[in-house]
């Protein structure tokens, strides 16, 4: 999948080569395209948000006639798209700015859209995850609500826990590295990260009846969350803490961070 900045990722994973020696190229046309701040335009904030949204409108136009399914970072992003924050989801729609909400088949036939959410820094997921038993402990999966139906839009991806951390006793997880202690673990590992995955588009059968597609099967939304949380699971490498795509957007952040020039 293509990592896009501002945790939006789509296409294909061969193209993050293109994407990092491009990067300070496109991040100069962004920053130009803003533009000076005008007072009469709105504040700098108000900018940003048109700008980001305009990114994001350009991307579907890109890949709408492509089988996509695009990754949003909803933390990251709601507050500068804010049709995409929790109270104004609806779901199989998308809105930008002050343009009516319109099907998510206007802007790709075969658009998926699902919105990760992570700690944030903010305790909003949780840290772990466990079923049943008398000790807490991590479970890996792809979970839903326990009475949730057919239609459920709303997931749960975990993962293990690193290797390292099965080889440490439970007693001695808890302490730092030392070497006045040669008993202490002698590596840091981390706790895995719950992601709330939330298919917010796809192909229903509303949409395949509009469409008049009568060769599509209808998706199921949990097959797309299960895509999103398959993808924390690539080739040899431990379990990511995000899906593939936004793994290597956000260390595309290592190879440039765009500043803006002010002038004195």
């Amino acid at each position: 999948m293509r990592p896009r900045r501002n945790g939006v990722g789509a296409g294909e994973v061969e193209e993050q080569p293109r994407l990092l020696l491009t990067l300070a190229r496109e991040s100069e046309l962004d920053d130009a395209a803003l533009g000076p701040v005008l007072e009469d335009e709105g504040t700098i904030n108000e900018q940003l948000e048109r700008a980001i949204q305009q990114r994001v409108r350009s991307l579907l136009y890109e890949i709408r006639d492509r089988p996509t399914l695009l990754l949003v970072n909803s933390g990251n992003l709601r507050k500068a798209w804010p049709s995409i924050s929790n109270g104004n989801l609806v779901e199989n729609t998308l809105q930008f700015g002050e343009d009516r909400r319109q099907r998510i088949g206007v802007y790709g036939t075969d658009l998926r859209l699902i919105l990760v959410r992570d700690r944030n820094s903010r305790e909003e997921t949780a840290q772990w995850y466990a079923l049943g038993g008398t000790e807490p402990g991590f479970a890996s999966g792809l979970w839903k609500a326990k009475n949730s139906g057919p239609d459920n839009r709303v997931f749960i991806s975990t993962t293990d826990v690193p290797p390292i951390l099965r080889t440490l006793k439970r007693g001695m997880r808890k302490l730092v590295p030392d070497p006045r202690w040669p008993t202490a673990p002698g590596k840091t590992a981390w706790n895995p990260q719950a992601l709330e995955l939330t298919v917010l588009g796809c192909v229903t059968a509303d949409a395949l009846s509009d469409g008049q597609r009568d060769d599509v099967v209808p998706d199921n939304p949990a097959t797309w969350a299960a895509v999103a949380h398959q993808s924390r699971f690539h080739d040899d490498h431990q379990p990511l803490s995000h899906p593939l795509a936004q793994h290597l957007a956000i260390h595309a952040e290592e190879y440039l961070l765009p500043v803006r020039e002010t002038s004195d």
